[in-house]
């Protein structure tokens, strides 16, 4: 689904499909938390758009978030915690935490931050 600023449709998407795929009441919590930042980052930094994509994968819920930003901070964003002074820069350390896996993928054509939460 393609989003814009209001991201209310994206929270309701992601929540419905997990919860349909067998995701927790938890982990759908924790995913719609995360994604809804990452979908904001899209938002802010990446052109004012943004595409999402949630399947299933084996045992774990995967949400492809896609936007035209390209990520500077390479494969390890979000991977150290930022420090408390720092006014910005501390979605993505949460988002790491929140998730089982955390991907991020920018090419030519943008970035893609790919979140996986274990069914179990």
């Amino acid at each position: 689904m393609r989003f814009g600023a209001d991201l209310a449709a994206v929270r309701a998407e992601v929540a419905g499909t997990a919860a349909r795929m067998g995701l927790s009441a938890d982990g759908t919590r924790r995913l719609v938390f995360a994604v809804n930042e990452v979908a904001t980052n899209a938002v802010q930094h990446g052109g004012g758009t943004g595409h999402l994509v949630v399947r299933r994968a084996g045992r774990r819920v995967v949400c492809d978030v896609t936007s035209t930003g390209r990520n500077t901070s390479g494969w390890y964003l979000g991977c150290l915690p930022p420090d408390p002074g720092q006014e910005r820069g501390h979605g993505m350390w949460v988002v790491r935490q929140l998730c089982d896996l955390f991907e991020v993928h920018t090419g030519e054509d943008g970035t893609t931050v790919r979140l996986h939460i274990s069914l179990v």
